[in-house]
C-alpha cells in the first residue's frame, strides 16, 4: 500500500509538474494573443490612414489634371486672342501707311502745289 501511495504521489507529482508546464504554456500564449491583437489593430489602423492618404493623393492628381487642362485652355485661347490682335494691328499699319500716302502735311502739299495764275484764283 505504501508503494502504491508513492507511486500515487509520483503520479500526482509529475501530473502537478505537466500541468503547470501547460499552465504556464497558456499564459505566454495569452500575452502573445495579446501582443498579436494589438499588431493586428496597428496594422489596421496604418492600412485606413495608407487608405485615406492614397484618396487624398488620387484626389490631388485629379484636381491638379484638371488645372492643367484648364490652363492649357486658357493658354490656348489666349494664344489665338494674340493672333487676332497682331492680325488687327497688321490690318491698322497698313491703313495707317495708306493714309500717310493720302495725306501729306499741309507744308508738303504747297510745295507740291502749281502756282495759279490770279486770274484762276478769282474764279
Amino acid at each position: 500500500m505504501r508503494k502504491q501511495a508513492a507511486e500515487m504521489d509520483q503520479t500526482v507529482k509529475a501530473d502537478r509538474a505537466t500541468i503547470e508546464a501547460r499552465l504556464s504554456d497558456l499564459a505566454k500564449m495569452a500575452e502573445q494573443m495579446r501582443a498579436l491583437t494589438a499588431l493586428r489593430d496597428d496594422l489596421e489602423r496604418q492600412a485606413r490612414e495608407a487608405a485615406v492618404r492614397a484618396t487624398t493623393e488620387e484626389q490631388q492628381r485629379a484636381a491638379m489634371a484638371a488645372q492643367l487642362a484648364d490652363e492649357k485652355r486658357l493658354g490656348d485661347s489666349g494664344r489665338a486672342q494674340i493672333a487676332l490682335l497682331n492680325r488687327q494691328m497688321d490690318e491698322l499699319r497698313g491703313q495707317m501707311a495708306a493714309c500717310r500716302g493720302r495725306w501729306k502735311p499741309r507744308k508738303a502739299r504747297r510745295a507740291t502745289r502749281t502756282p495759279r495764275s490770279p486770274i484762276s484764283a478769282r474764279a
